[in-house]
């Protein structure tokens, strides 16, 4: 009997065992700040404008890397001290998230030349000098 993708794979909720560490040199640092909106639910009206409120800003910085990888760019939501040259430890989840009956299961992928981290280590003279971590991952 042949099983198909589904049959095959089980529930993961626990994304932790996909999580990949991608080590890499800074060539070019951007940063982008945007608005951070909210509309409660109550104040949605269909086909007409309702408010929108905004209650901060979004930070999302991206770093070109030189890596032994298809990866070329990452993205961290924050900004953090870095500059050109440093080396970097980032930890990737390199799954994508599936949903069949209900139930949540993340499934291998490659890696994309764009890719977003949920940790960042800053690494100077083989010692981690510095970690940050994004808080909703």
């Amino acid at each position: 009997m042949i099983k198909t993708n589904i049959e095959r794979m089980k529930p993961k909720p626990d994304n932790q065992k996909f999580i990949v560490t991608l080590d890499g040199i800074i060539e070019n640092i951007f940063g982008i700040t945007r608005p951070d909106t909210f509309t409660p639910v109550s104040e949605l009206k269909v086909d007409e404008d309702h408010l929108v409120y905004e209650i901060g800003r979004k930070n999302q910085l991206y770093l070109t890397v030189k890596t032994n990888t298809p990866v070329t760019r990452i993205g961290f939501p924050a900004f953090i001290p870095v500059s050109l040259g440093d080396r970097i430890r980032a930890y990737i989840l390199k799954a994508k998230e599936c949903q069949y009956n209900g139930q949540l299961y993340y499934v291998k992928r490659e890696f994309n030349a764009h890719e977003e981290a949920n940790k960042l280590e800053i690494i100077k003279n083989g010692k981690i000098e510095a970690t940050y971590i994004c808080a909703e991952s």
